[in-house]
């Protein structure tokens, strides 16, 4: 029996009314740096994510160290834990 997988899931926020089209472009940009610092494998997702009409977030996911070098790097505004099942 193996444990759970601690996973990470770091956020960068963008607001107003823009947000969801900004939220695009940054997710487009962090797939391009993730591939470019060889990180595109470590994190397991990525994407967009509207929570209001003016409030987007771009997200990527992966093993807790990994996304809280690209979380720092990049500034994530908030980060969570996420467990994968085994």
């Amino acid at each position: 029996m193996s444990l759970p997988t601690s996973l990470c899931r770091v956020y960068w926020d963008f607001y107003g009314p823009m947000a969801l089209g900004t939220a695009q472009h940054f997710e487009r940009h962090l797939g391009a740096l993730l591939e470019r610092e060889g990180l595109a494998g470590a994190m397991r997702a990525r994407g967009v994510q509207q929570l209001n009409p003016t409030w987007a977030a771009a997200w990527c996911e992966g093993p807790l160290e990994e996304a809280r070098k690209v979380g720092q790097a990049l500034r994530a505004r908030r980060a969570e834990l996420v467990e994968e099942a085994p």
